[in-house]
């Protein structure tokens, strides 16, 4: 009886070890930080409880690591907060080395012994029953896993798995399917003959869930990285066109005629410097709408903007991609044509004219639209300024002359 005793304190120290350390590994894994010795020495009450109760009740194997595995699950998630598939993942890591050490050593014990499984099983009240000895020793060995698990800083490769959810349930489903090819290996404890083969079978088993857990956790983990890098891929792909589209709006804001659609006139200045400083042939035509304030006057602001706004678009009709229209002033436009001549350029624009006037009638505009234009090539002046000037002389040059056929 003392020596019973004594087996039954080594094996209950023993637990103890390899529950504190797989609860340490656990605050590691879950990045918990406080150290709840209450809840660990809380839980390795409940959980030792449960083994001495189902050693004396005789449950089958398979139903008492079952329910421990319970265990384990439910006081992760109550005592870390944490969801079902992430309790999951730690319940199965703290049962399953746990338990393939106690089915290797129980095997090799029986090899040693040379003793049927039958003598490690459940029943500690029938004689001869000898299952304290390699639990003690798998506790133990399990424990000081976990303690290099945690030193070794291994663990950070399940906090990998834990980020990503695919990952983490893909895992958990092969953790589930290590953990039931261990329990089936218990079937064999209730087998009466002492066969060589099922002991072979059993260390055999318990090595193969070893390397199985290894490689899952590698691939997932790697697995878990994709995935992750993925996901950051993406988040920043997603940054990267909502800071494009920030700054086409900003840039439209800054260089767009609001009411046009057209470039505006800060646009303008810059270009002509590029072009200027570049050296490139252009044509420069200054635009201006007849009577805009006689019609804002007489018809209103709203049919002033649609003179504005139609014109606007008859004149962007007439440029090329390579050109530009720029709404200079209030009733004032700015067209680059680049590689055009000022004849090719005045035809188009007198073309552009008779459409807006045609308009004028077919939209039942209560005014006729019209333009006078000036034109003058980037070769005629020294500067960009210059040529603004000519452009804008010879356009006032030309409204001037309406008025006079007018009078």
């Amino acid at each position: 009886m003392p020596k019973q005793l004594v087996l039954m304190a080594a094996v209950a120290v023993s637990y103890f070890f390899y529950h504190y350390e797989f609860f340490s590994f656990a605050d590691c894994v879950l990045e918990c930080r406080e150290k709840r010795r209450s809840v660990v020495i809380l839980t390795f009450v409940l959980n030792y409880a449960w083994f001495v109760a189902a050693s004396f009740l005789d449950l089958h194997l398979i139903v008492n690591w079952t329910i421990f595995f319970f265990f384990f699950l439910l006081q992760i998630r109550i005592f870390y907060h944490v969801g079902f598939d992430k309790s999951a993942m730690l319940a199965y890591f703290g049962i399953i080395p746990g338990l393939a050490w106690n089915i290797c050593l129980r095997c090799i014990f029986a090899l040693l012994l040379n003793r049927p499984l039958t003598s490690f099983d459940n029943q500690i009240k029938l004689p001869g029953n000898i299952k304290e000895y390699p639990i003690f020793l798998g506790f133990v060995i399990t424990g000081f896993l976990f303690y290099f698990f945690r030193r070794s800083q291994l663990y950070e490769r399940l906090c990998i798995i834990l980020r990503d959810r695919s990952s983490l349930r893909f895992h958990v489903g092969i953790q589930f399917v290590l953990y039931v090819y261990l329990v089936l290996n218990l079937l064999g404890y209730y087998v009466p003959s002492n066969s060589v083969f099922l002991k072979f079978w059993g260390i055999k088993s318990a090595v193969f869930v070893f390397i199985g857990l290894n490689i899952c956790i590698v691939y997932t983990m790697r697995m878990s990285r994709l995935n992750l890098y993925r996901r950051k891929m993406r988040e920043e792909w997603t940054t990267m066109l909502a800071d494009k589209e920030e700054e086409e709006r900003l840039w439209t804001l800054a260089y767009v005629d609001a009411l046009t659609g057209c470039y505006n006139r800060h646009l303008a200045g810059q270009v002509l410097e590029k072009y200027s400083a570049a050296s490139k042939d252009y044509c420069l035509c200054f635009v201006d709408l007849d009577h805009l304030k006689t019609a804002n006057d007489k018809f209103g602001h709203q049919e002033g903007d649609r003179y504005l706004k139609t014109t606007a678009s008859a004149l962007t009709a007439a440029a090329r991609d390579e050109d530009y229209v720029f709404r200079y002033g209030g009733d004032e436009f700015l067209l680059l044509f680049s590689e055009k001549n000022c004849s090719q350029v005045t035809d188009l624009l007198k073309d552009t004219g008779e459409k807006l006037k045609q308009y004028s009638s077919d939209k039942n505009f209560p005014f006729i639209m019209s333009i006078s234009f000036g034109v003058a090539q980037c070769s005629v002046a020294e500067t960009a300024e210059e040529l603004l000037s000519l452009a804008d002389r010879r356009m006032y040059e030309q409204k001037r002359g309406k008025d006079r056929r007018k009078r």
